[in-house]
């Protein structure tokens, strides 16, 4: 396996991890790739849902990418007592064109890689859960090309799938957070960054929150998704990815839903593995991932040849 990290600008980067394409002797593969968006707000990135999600998928044969996006926060707040380093070179939609570059990245070292560019997926939690629906809903979207200002067929922005795991679906989350996170709870002082993160004001009407919001825009060019949550989040709508998966059975698109009764939000794998705490690990919520991986294998037999 190749280890190789990709700078984006002075702030995101993209860490590839590359298989070896020969899966025995005298016999070579291409593999699909799985692009790996780390949650945190949109203000950090948290360490297990990276290279710790990306060992899971690398097990089963896909290349990985870990994308750490550009982030509000140029360093990690963990404390009421700190000031946080605002980056406003951040600010929505940067994001979401980095994941659009990596996207074009991936294209663009196919044959080197041994890559199956047809199926890119792309997994991500909470915030990072919303970068990766946001490209599900918006890669053919020409106010983003023109930003982007590369040459691209819009065809190379679509993920050949997403899983989203505990995503932010509905505008930036302010709402349900101010009635539901608890106050000890650190996100609930920092969403007034969160906001100015996307609308750079406190007071966004609502024609804002629903242009940063998912469930609007599901259309029928819309990826296949599996998606996940628990029913006691108290920091992303669970109700808002039954929304999103009766609104791809209306329009006939792959969905797969799960909302699991109980674990608190951002549990990532959900094992010990990578748990810093007792409260982190349960193993009814982990098997998300097995689930996760059954399903993307239904998703390449649609038409992809071994």
């Amino acid at each position: 396996m190749k280890v190789q990290t990709y700078a984006l600008n002075d702030t995101a980067h993209v860490t590839a991890y590359i298989l070896d394409s020969q899966i025995s002797y005298g016999v070579n593969r291409k593999r699909s790739a799985m692009i790996i968006c780390p949650g945190g707000g949109y203000l950090t990135l948290a360490t297990k849902e990276g290279e710790a999600v990306a060992t899971s998928f690398l097990s089963q044969g896909y290349h990985c990418f870990v994308l750490r996006y550009s982030t509000y926060h140029l360093e990690r707040v963990t404390s009421l007592e700190q000031t946080p380093i605002i980056n406003p070179k951040a600010r929505y939609p940067q994001p979401i064109l980095e994941l659009m570059q990596t996207m074009l990245l991936i294209h663009e070292h196919a044959q080197e890689w041994h890559l199956d560019d047809d199926h890119i997926f792309i997994t991500g939690f909470s915030a990072g859960g919303h970068l990766a629906a946001s490209l599900g809903v918006h890669w053919d979207n020409p106010d983003f090309h023109q930003i982007l200002e590369q040459d691209f067929e819009p065809e190379d922005l679509k993920p050949k799938g997403l899983v989203l795991a505990y995503p932010l679906l509905e505008g930036h989350g302010g709402d349900y957070i101010a009635k539901n996170t608890p106050k000890e709870h650190l996100i609930a002082h920092q969403l007034a960054d969160m906001t100015d993160f996307f609308f750079q004001t406190q007071e966004p009407s609502q024609v804002q929150k629903e242009a940063v919001s998912i469930l609007p825009f599901i259309n029928e060019k819309t990826p296949p998704t599996f998606l996940w949550i628990t029913g006691q989040d108290q920091i992303v709508d669970p109700k808002a990815c039954l929304v999103y998966a009766m609104k791809m059975q209306e329009l006939g698109l792959d969905c797969e839903c799960h909302l699991f009764n109980n674990g608190p939000h951002g549990l990532a794998r959900a094992d010990k593995v990578y748990a810093k705490s007792s409260t982190e690990v349960n193993p009814p919520v982990g098997i998300w991932l097995e689930m996760a991986l059954t399903w993307l294998d239904g998703q390449m037999e649609k038409n992809h040849e071994y």
